[in-house]
């Protein structure tokens, strides 16, 4: 599983609180920070967790995938992380995919 594999080489702390790694979620952090995150975004997030190439995931969801990188950056943003794939574990992590 590619989140899996990411998570051994990784070293960056947690999307929403820079001094946390991954796998120390709040479960009442999860519940307000998953309202940030449409029912599209959580597909997206699946995808990228799946290991899909942005590409694909446009074309699977009828995106373009200008719209599909902007979701991302968006969701990068919002939550504090420098890559979707830490949205990806995180959103893993505390059941939301």
């Amino acid at each position: 599983m590619p989140v899996r594999e990411y998570e051994k080489f990784t070293t960056t702390a947690h999307p929403i609180d820079g001094a946390r790694r991954l796998n120390d979620v709040d479960t009442a952090v999860v519940d307000t920070r998953s309202k940030l995150l449409s029912a599209e975004d959580v597909r997206i997030l699946g995808l990228v967790a799946e290991g899909h190439q942005i590409d694909v995931i446009a074309q699977r969801l009828n995106f373009s995938p200008r719209t599909v990188r902007r979701r991302l950056r968006e969701m990068c943003d919002c939550l504090g992380a420098r890559a979707p794939i830490q949205i990806a574990v995180w959103a893993a992590r505390s059941g939301l995919i």
